[in-house]
């Protein structure tokens, strides 16, 4: 009886014991990581950086199919091959991604994505100039985050300042007649002037220029990712309230979606969109940012404080040896 009752104890302290490891084993495993800061997602393509929101491969890697990157091997020169990421669902390659910068909340925030845009041409033999109207940048659609800034011109023309999401160019020759050489309309952020462009099909021969779109990130509520920066400082035109001085958050309305954008505070860098994702930009890691006879002392989120350095002070005598020392006594043998 008494090694039944042994057997039956034995048995319950084995299965609470199993209870109590399991127990702590699941509370020790940290939660699964969410956007691109997993170590699964890839945030590279080629040559350019791809932050989250942005991301490639799983859909846990990106915010929404606006913000998928595909990587695609092209051909280049000769028989050589390179990886280019391309925006899925506008079918554009990508040059740069940059988050918004800590502008005034009233200049608007935005983020900025280098695009591969469309040349229009009409005269030229070139075969890599795009041909007129059929490829139009169109970056409309239901909850696009995206809209051409005001930044690009026209050849010489201002982008209106509204922000629009369509644009295309159309070039006709009206009376037929030819011999007017080749002429090439392009959108662009870049910093061309026609009177420096005299040679505009072997200026252009790559059928590109670059666009600089901005982008907001339209986050749901209901998406478990968006807990990753609402640690953010918050801010509207109405209130705002402090939780976290690395980054900040703006909320808005565009096209009648609703937004919010982040960016590292000043003195900070990095991801606003993941944990921890902004870190101290250390001042002082520049050698020649104070003066002479000062030494650099990093303030995280303020800058740097400048130091006088300690002054060694040069004695005018011989330095003396003072103290004790012991007395000994001699007696001659």
């Amino acid at each position: 009886m008494m090694t039944e009752t042994c057997r039956l104890l034995c048995i319950v302290v084995y299965v609470l014991t199993l209870q109590l490891i399991s127990g702590s084993t699941a509370a020790s495993t940290p939660p699964p990581q969410v956007g691109n800061s997993s170590t699964s997602c890839n945030t590279t393509c080629g040559r350019v950086s791809i932050p989250f929101p942005f991301g490639i491969g799983r859909k846990e890697c990106y915010l929404n199919s606006w913000f998928e990157v595909v990587c695609k091997t092209i051909n280049t020169s000769g028989s050589s091959v390179t990886t280019v990421p391309f925006l899925s669902r506008l079918n554009r390659e990508v040059v740069n991604i940059s988050f918004p910068m800590n502008q005034k909340i009233s200049d608007g925030l935005y983020g900025v994505v280098h695009i591969k845009g469309p040349v229009t041409s009409l005269g030229c033999t070139t075969s890599q100039v795009s041909g007129n109207s059929s490829q139009v940048l169109n970056v409309t659609g239901r909850e696009s985050p995206y809209f051409i800034t005001d930044d690009n011109r026209l050849v010489a023309a201002r982008i209106p300042l509204e922000r629009p999401q369509v644009i295309g160019f159309s070039m006709e020759n009206s009376n037929g007649t030819s011999g007017e050489g080749c002429r090439v309309a392009f959108l662009s952020n870049s910093m061309y002037s026609p009177a420096n462009v005299r040679e505009p099909e072997q200026f252009h021969s790559d059928g590109y220029a670059v666009v600089q779109l901005g982008w907001f990130s339209v986050f749901d509520a209901s998406d478990s990712r968006s807990s990753n920066f609402w640690g953010c400082f918050k801010s509207t035109t109405a209130q705002s309230y402090m939780t976290n001085t690395s980054c900040f958050c703006y909320n808005g309305d565009f096209s009648g979606m609703s937004y919010t954008n982040c960016y590292c505070a000043s003195g900070y860098i990095g991801n606003p969109y993941i944990q921890s994702g902004c870190t101290d930009d250390d001042a002082c890691k520049s050698p020649d940012i104070c003066g002479e006879g000062e030494t650099c002392e990093n303030a995280p989120g303020l800058g740097y404080r400048s130091n006088p350095k300690p002054k060694i002070i040069k004695p005018d005598k011989t330095p003396v040896l003072q103290g004790e020392w012991p007395l000994f006594n001699y007696k001659p043998g």
